[in-house]
């Protein structure tokens, strides 16, 4: 069956096809690639929101698979980079608490936990 021309002209229940058909397998990629669970779903759910958002850009000439792994291999790309700016910036928090710790400790916590509490829900899940 060709999945691509059903998707590029929005068939939903093609869509829900080759999620049924990718989602483990692009899951288990994921996992393998990062050990993260947290990870893996998100890169997956990510992915096959980005294949619906695009589907008139797919294209017949490459396999559904190698355009579905490309999408997630860029998204996993982003993720990890969001990941290690996320710790960059914490490392920084955390080194400026540090020194700081001795002098203003009741202010550096407040000012900590403000911080977090601007952080983005998916970047708040690193810390826990």
């Amino acid at each position: 069956m060709d999945y691509v021309v059903d998707l590029t002209s929005g068939c939903l229940q093609t869509f829900q096809t080759v999620y049924r058909l990718f989602n483990q397998k692009l899951y288990g990629y994921v996992l393998k690639k990062t050990g993260s669970v947290y990870m893996a779903e998100e890169v997956v759910q990510l992915t096959f929101i980005r294949l619906w958002e695009k589907r008139e850009n797919l294209s017949s000439e490459y396999s559904l698979s190698a355009q579905i792994f490309r999408i997630a291999g860029t998204i996993l790309i982003d993720q990890l980079r969001k990941e290690a700016v996320g710790k960059k910036h914490l490392t920084v928090v955390e080194n400026d608490y540090a020194m700081q710790n001795e002098v203003n400790q009741p202010e550096m916590h407040h000012a900590l936990e403000q911080a977090i509490e601007q952080m983005a829900p998916v970047r708040k899940e690193y810390l826990n």
